[in-house]
C-alpha cells in the first residue's frame, strides 16, 4: 500500500509535483502557443524522467486541458473580484465587460488557443463547460437587482456583445492604436448593454 507524504501546507508531495509540472507546462505554452507541449521537454525542465511525467498526465493533450481549466478558474476569480469592487449595478456591468475584454485580448490568453486540445478529452470538456458557465455568474445578481425577470436572456446578450467587441479588437488595422481600440470597444459594449436594460425589464 502506497503511503501519502503530507507537507506542512497540507498538500501531498504528489499534489505539489503536479502543480510544479503544470507551472512548467504553462511557461512552455506561453513561449510557443502554437506548438504542442512535448512530454520529453516537460520532463527535462521539471527535472524528472519522461515516464514519471506520465504518472501525472496521460498525454500532452491532458496537460494542456488541465492548464486551460486552471486558467479558467483564474478568469472566473478575476471577473468576480472586478464586479464586487464596483459600487453600483451599472458599474458592475461595465467592470465585467472591461475585465473580459482586457483579459481575452491579452497576448498570454490561452483559453481560445487551447480548445483543440481540450476537445480531445471528454472529461475535461465537461469540466470546462461547467466552469465556463461560471464566467457570467457575477452578473446574475446584478441583473436581478435591476429588476430583470429574464436574467438568462440578459446574460446571453451581454456575452454576445462582448464577443463582438473581441472580434472588432482582433480586426485591428495597422493605423489603429490597440489601447485606444480596446477603450472604444469597452465603452461601446457597456453602452449597448446598459441601454438594453429597460428592454429586458419589460420582457
Amino acid at each position: 500500500m502506497r503511503t501519502r507524504t503530507v507537507t506542512k501546507s497540507g498538500r501531498t508531495q504528489r499534489e505539489l509535483r503536479r502543480e510544479q509540472l503544470l507551472s512548467v507546462a504553462l511557461e512552455m505554452a506561453l513561449e510557443s502557443p502554437s506548438q504542442e507541449i512535448s512530454m520529453t521537454e516537460l520532463a527535462r525542465r521539471a527535472g524528472l524522467s519522461r515516464t514519471s511525467v506520465y504518472d501525472y498526465f496521460a498525454s500532452s493533450s491532458d496537460v494542456i486541458s488541465q492548464i486551460l481549466i486552471q486558467e479558467l478558474d483564474n478568469y472566473v476569480d478575476l471577473l468576480s473580484s472586478a464586479v464586487e469592487s464596483a459600487d453600483s449595478a451599472e458599474g458592475r456591468i461595465r467592470a465585467w465587460i472591461e475585465t473580459s475584454l482586457r483579459y481575452v485580448t491579452n497576448g498570454d490568453h490561452l483559453l481560445a488557443k487551447g480548445m483543440g486540445a481540450i476537445s480531445a478529452n471528454q472529461d475535461s470538456v465537461r469540466i470546462f463547460r461547467a466552469k465556463h458557465q461560471l464566467l457570467l455568474a457575477p452578473l446574475t445578481q446584478v441583473f436581478e437587482q435591476l429588476g430583470i425577470s429574464d436574467v438568462n436572456r440578459a446574460l446571453i446578450f451581454t456575452q454576445s456583445v462582448t464577443d463582438i467587441a473581441v472580434k472588432n479588437i482582433e480586426r485591428l488595422s495597422s493605423t489603429e492604436s490597440e489601447s485606444e481600440k480596446v477603450e472604444q470597444e469597452i465603452d461601446l459594449a457597456s453602452q449597448l448593454v446598459l441601454s438594453a436594460i429597460p428592454v429586458f425589464r419589460g420582457v
